[in-house]
């Protein structure tokens, strides 16, 4: 069984959980530019019920949590995967 990918996705959004400063998210605050995103890339659906899903979930929950910004796009191709990573 290959793990790479869930692998990659949690070091791809490890950076952003320590870029958090001193003070908590208010849970009030709206999300505007100059709130930090974290994004994730899915080479599937996120309704996949598998590391799909589980990746999407996360990534609402580091929003929720954290107070982030947060967007995901599902790429078919490397060529999409490549695009929207460097995008």
């Amino acid at each position: 069984m290959n793990h790479r990918f869930p692998n990659a996705a949690v070091l791809t959004l490890l950076p952003a959980l320590a870029c958090g400063g001193d003070a908590p998210a208010s849970d009030n605050a709206p999300a505007d530019d100059t709130t930090p995103g974290v994004a994730l890339l899915t080479p599937g659906p996120v309704s996949d019920a598998g590391w799909n899903a589980g990746a999407y979930e996360g990534l609402q929950r580091i929003g929720d949590s954290l107070g982030l910004r947060i967007s995901h796009q599902q790429t078919l191709t490397p060529a999409e995967f490549d695009e929207a990573f460097i995008s």
